[in-house]
């Protein structure tokens, strides 16, 4: 872009735009400060994303329970059922058609977590979680 001046406006200054057009610099300047600013609400949206699912891990809290509960809600379009009593906890999502699965994939683990043994199943629209902890 070429600044330059018009004769027509003392100090206004025009830059040749899109096609040749000619566009004043303060029409370019506002152009490129609403790029700017789409750019950082896109950005901030998107950690908005990332602390949402963060939120979700939120919840992993729910297993070390010291007492006896059993709770059943929807979260999005699954349906989520939690069991737990002192050393045990269960958890299984079911997602109808796997639509709102967090995971993906089919898969099973079994592993330690400190003093306790963990299964984790996944299936395309089901995902369930055991825990059993030594007393």
């Amino acid at each position: 872009m070429i600044a330059q001046s018009t004769g027509r406006a003392a100090g206004l200054r025009h830059c040749a735009g899109p096609a040749g057009k000619r566009q004043s610099i303060f029409s370019v300047v506002m152009m490129k400060a609403a790029v700017l600013a789409t750019s950082l609400v896109m950005l901030l949206g998107f950690g908005n994303s990332v602390a949402a699912h963060d939120d979700h891990h939120h919840h992993e809290w729910r297993r070390w329970w010291g007492d006896e509960r059993k709770e059943e809600f929807r979260d999005g379009p699954c349906e989520v059922k939690i069991e737990s009593k002192r050393g045990d906890y269960k958890r299984e999502v079911k997602c109808k058609d796997g639509i709102g699965a967090r995971w993906r994939g089919e898969w099973k683990e079994e592993f330690r977590d400190g003093r306790c043994r963990v299964k984790q199943e996944a299936k395309r629209d089901e995902f369930k979680e055991e825990v059993k902890c030594d007393d």
